[in-house]
């Protein structure tokens, strides 16, 4: 749709976390395994987590400000790992 003129920003975001996880999500439940030691290894590398408050506004700015892209990446400012 893009490519016939459809003016559009796609938002990939990473580890969506936040408040009011209550049920918890599919990260929440991943940090909750991990703090409780049920997830008994950790590999090297990396991986981005991004607050839903941020995510939101990065979304807002996107539609209000960005001019259209392929694609805009929503990650922690100084994030180190690419996409």
């Amino acid at each position: 749709m893009i490519e016939e003129g459809l003016d559009a920003v796609i938002v990939n975001p990473t580890g969506i976390i936040g408040p009011y996880d209550y049920a918890p999500s599919r990260m929440g439940e991943t940090i909750l395994r991990f703090r409780d030691g049920a997830i008994p290894v950790s590999i090297g590398g990396g991986f981005d987590f991004v607050d839903v408050r941020d995510l939101v506004a990065g979304m807002r700015a996107a539609v209000d400000r960005v001019a259209p892209a392929p694609t805009t990446c929503c990650r922690e400012p100084g994030s180190r790992s690419g996409s």
